[in-house]
């Protein structure tokens, strides 16, 4: 078969893709990088951002041939207003628009669980999938909750993750008695390609097609989850710390508007109030794509974490305090240099051998550039590249002054000292800058 991929990139899809490459299937993969793409003969890559395919006619080139559609694309984060009605909804209701006019019949909608209570995301997510299921009845729409990997985690579950490997206390929202049902990425994956690669007839499709919520077997408590992961990332036990839930409300809030942060108004908003199937839900979906999901409190209490999911879990709450600490070094810098008076700088610069009239241009060009590295890496865009110019200059800074005036290396306040740890922390940021 020939199926077609969006968001094919994804914590979710990349899995789907590899199982539909198990199963011998083509695959046109779309997704906006092609580094997250593997390279194999199966896979045809499409590079494309479905913030520009809004039109029938975008799609139509892609279907060709096309037996099957799977639709994994998804923003937990709105950069502007409008987005999510732009991925979530416009872009795959042309696609499904193509597909009428092409004939495919078989597209599986990768949704989210929730309810209207949780913001843009799940109402986008849901409005699309009304409109697939009155479009085109012979469709799937799967609802997961919280989706965990055997091999990695992503958005909320990197949240969670991260929450249970902190030092020596285990904060927990409120009373920790949030439900939610997770499911194994991998189990999700294979009924996501299995619901695709149907054989029957439309009648058939027909009476498979629907809602179904792909959940895991039990429903758990985030203080339980959190303890097994705990257990699982091999920590000690921690002592339980409950923190306001309005307190993380307002946490959510400020990530929300800064677009910065692991957490924010749809993650917050979907664990807060519980993520879970209705009774009798998970049975239904068991039945309709015979299959059975493990456990996901068994697995962990069974499976092996490894070093890399131990760094990973440590690292990843670092990632924003490093980025703020970078920004307010360099934008400070910048502003303490433009207004730095001459008795300040002119011992160096005169150790340097630099002439006096160049000395205050020198200053200004270098506060200027500080400044402007700060502003760069403050409005988030093109972090690995502020970060690669922050290192640059640094290092060049370091050199010029270290051969040129070899004595401030023993300043007793150890100013050029202090550029290597912030080498060192420049490069952790370049480590650890991409989410995904």
């Amino acid at each position: 078969m020939k199926i077609l991929l969006t968001g094919a990139g994804g914590f979710i899809a990349s899995v789907v893709l590899e199982k539909l490459l198990e199963q011998g299937c083509q695959v046109v993969a779309v997704a906006r990088r092609r580094a997250n793409i593997p390279v194999s003969d199966s896979v045809t890559f499409v590079q494309a951002d479905l913030h520009h395919l809004t039109r029938m006619e975008d799609w139509s080139s892609m279907l060709r041939g096309v037996d099957a559609v799977i639709n994994c694309a998804g923003i937990l984060r709105e950069p502007r207003k409008g987005d999510f009605d732009l991925v979530h909804f416009q872009a795959p209701k042309a696609l499904v628009e193509a597909c009428l006019q092409n004939g495919v019949e078989r597209f599986v909608q990768v949704s989210a669980l929730g309810t209207e209570q949780d913001g843009g995301f799940i109402t986008s997510k849901h409005k699309f999938d009304d409109y697939l299921m009155r479009a085109l009845p012979t469709a799937v729409v799967l609802r997961p909750s919280v989706v965990l990997s055997e091999r990695g985690s992503y958005g909320g579950t990197s949240l969670l993750r991260a929450l249970a490997a902190l030092p020596y206390l285990l904060f927990i929202p409120g009373s920790g008695d949030q439900k939610i049902q997770p499911i194994l990425l991998e189990d999700l994956a294979s009924v996501v390609a299995q619901a695709a690669t149907r054989t029957e007839d439309v009648q058939s499709l027909e009476r498979s097609s629907g809602v179904a919520y792909t959940v895991g077997p039990e429903v758990i408590t985030l203080r339980e989850y959190l303890t097994l992961m705990r257990r699982w990332l091999k920590f000690p036990a921690a002592k339980l710390v409950s923190v306001p839930l309005s307190l993380i409300g307002l946490v959510a809030w400020i990530g929300q508007r800064l677009g910065a942060g692991p957490l924010n108004d749809t993650v917050w908003g979907m664990l807060q109030r519980g993520n879970y199937a209705e009774p009798g839900a998970y049975e239904r979906s068991c039945e309709k794509f015979d299959y059975a999901p493990r456990s996901v409190k068994g697995y962990l209490q069974t499976s092996a974490s490894f070093v890399q999911d131990r760094w990973h879990a440590r690292l990843y709450l670092l990632r924003e305090p490093i980025w703020l600490t970078l920004v307010v070094v360099w934008m400070l810098s910048g502003v303490a240099g433009i207004g730095a008076q001459p008795e300040t700088f002119s011992p160096i610069l005169k150790a340097m051998g630099l002439p006096e009239f160049l000395w205050r241009p020198m200053v200004w060009l270098t506060s200027a550039v500080d400044l402007a590295l700060g502003v760069f890496l403050l409005s988030r865009r093109h972090m690995a590249l502020a970060g690669q110019l922050m290192l640059a200059c640094t290092l060049g800074y370091t050199l010029a002054l270290g051969l040129l005036a070899p004595a401030v290396w023993l300043e007793p306040l150890g100013g050029l000292l202090k550029n290597l740890p912030l080498l060192c922390l420049l490069s952790v940021f370049l480590a650890v800058e991409k989410l995904r």
